[in-house]
């Protein structure tokens, strides 16, 4: 997380921007059967005003015998793109 705190020259507060990244991965295997699970996104936003407003997150499994994947994409508090199949052999 990273977090920044805008002042004026008078010490008045003038914006929080703040920035959250997450990940989770995992890999399971037994003998010749494998499997991937990842989750990631990353946010902003700009407080009070809510410029800079964004995020994304992907989604994706995979084994031997399936696959699932997908992306979202947010701005200004708005879904802006979803992509399913990214990275998936049936591209």
């Amino acid at each position: 997380m990273d977090l920044t705190v805008n002042i004026d020259q008078s010490g008045g507060f003038v914006s929080q921007i703040g920035k959250v990244k997450q990940a989770y991965n995992r890999v399971d295997s037994n003998g010749d059967d494998s499997s991937l699970v990842s989750n990631s996104g990353e946010w902003a936003d700009t407080f009070p005003t809510g410029e800079g407003q964004s995020g994304s997150q992907r989604f994706f499994s995979g084994s031997d015998d399936h696959c699932f994947s997908r992306a979202l994409s947010a701005s200004g508090g708005v879904l802006t793109s979803i992509v399913d199949g990214k990275g998936c052999d049936d591209d």
